[in-house]
């Protein structure tokens, strides 16, 4: 399986975790779980892309292989301190797709999760799985793209002696 297809989903519910991993292992998704929200950052931060700052593109191109695609944050998260780490995620970890799963439908919901700068926002209970298998989808799309960039950077610049 290509590494850009890993996706976090951080929360309790394991009736919608498991719902989901049955659901994107079919196309080709692997999902790594986290109960504790408060080990979120620490996760990222162990794989992230600028972590031992290098100016090698090999390296950084390897490292982002390790990335995931996005995370999938529910709201047992989210109506919490679930907006405050959305804001964590984006602030040291940005390029990170973020996907929030919520139960609440108010507009001051949407309007935090959009100026927590979530990528998506996905209603539960998820009777159509279109929306977030878009959101998924234009996920990998923007991790495809920035792993190309490094790769034709990787091609294009002489490596340091």
């Amino acid at each position: 399986m290509e590494s850009y297809n890993k996706l976090l989903y951080v929360g309790t519910d394991d009736e919608l975790a498991d719902l989901l991993e049955a659901m994107l292992a079919g196309q080709n998704y692997d999902i790594d779980r986290m109960r504790d929200s408060s080990q979120v950052i620490e996760r990222l931060q162990a794989g992230i892309l600028w972590q031992d700052v290098t100016e090698d593109p090999a390296i950084l191109t390897q490292r982002f292989e390790n990335q995931y695609v996005a995370i999938l944050l529910d709201d047992d998260c989210f109506t919490s301190s679930g907006a405050s780490l959305l804001r964590k995620i984006k602030a040291q970890c940005g390029g990170i797709s973020v996907i929030v799963l919520t139960t609440e439908t108010t507009l001051l919901s949407v309007c935090l999760a959009y100026l927590d700068m979530a990528e998506f926002l996905c209603f539960k209970p998820l009777e159509d799985y279109e929306p977030l298998l878009d959101a998924i989808e234009r996920a990998q799309q923007k991790h495809r793209r920035w792993k190309e960039a490094l790769r034709r950077l990787n091609t294009s610049v002489p490596q340091s002696v």
